[in-house]
């Protein structure tokens, strides 16, 4: 009896300075240290988050939940990101090419969009021009790899073998400027939180400083 008494008041206290260090981590956090960029956290009492990120004209941010484990901050998305081109349509056309359209009602981002094909006897890259299409030589293609220049950690890869269609319709996924988390680990610094970026150099340790 004693025994489990003793291990109650363990656990109990053992939550109760979780709960504190959860608490004291409440608040935002701003990037400091690179230069143009607008960047940072919002840890929330109800164990959300908000992320920001602005550069330029650039603006992408994402939410989730936090938790804290071994004294770092634990972020994750609450949904999955899902394939950033989703596919309208696919038909044969009598081009002797193989055509790849995106048709978007957002014409800005069509351009940015590059491509990769491979097949067995060639293999080649392009950017799509201003209304978003790419076209490539006929051939008997594998695969089709593209990524939108704005949201380069999105890489898709679609699977064209046993397909004889040469013309492909993608659309963007809405979710394709969204940032999403998974395991994401940041460490308690006196200062603030520090820990790699999602968008900035993976190679790196950053300092998010904590909003007074």
């Amino acid at each position: 009896m004693h025994r489990l008494l003793l291990v109650f008041f363990i656990v109990l206290i053992s939550k109760f300075q979780m709960d504190a260090q959860s608490n004291s981590l409440v608040g935002e956090y701003s990037l400091v240290g690179v230069m143009e960029t607008a960047s940072g956290f919002r840890l929330n009492p109800d164990s959300t988050f908000d992320f920001y990120f602005s550069y330029g004209a650039l603006d992408r941010g994402g939410s989730g939940v936090w938790h804290v484990k071994d004294s770092n901050v634990v972020l994750n998305s609450k949904k999955d990101a899902g394939d950033p081109f989703i596919l309208k349509s696919s038909t044969q056309t009598k081009e002797n090419t193989f055509t790849v359209i995106i048709d978007d009602p957002n014409p800005f981002f069509k351009k940015y969009v590059h491509g990769f094909i491979s097949g067995k006897t060639h293999e080649e890259e392009q950017q799509a021009n201003k209304d978003g299409i790419l076209r490539f030589p006929a051939a008997a293609y594998d695969t089709l790899m593209m990524m939108m220049e704005f949201s380069q950690e999105k890489v898709f890869r679609f699977n064209l073998k046993g397909s004889t269609d040469n013309q492909f319709t993608f659309t963007f996924n809405p979710t394709l400027l969204e940032v999403f988390f998974h395991d994401f680990v940041l460490k308690a610094d006196p200062n603030g939180l520090r820990g790699s970026h999602p968008l900035l150099d993976p190679k790196k340790e950053y300092l998010f400083e904590k909003v007074q």
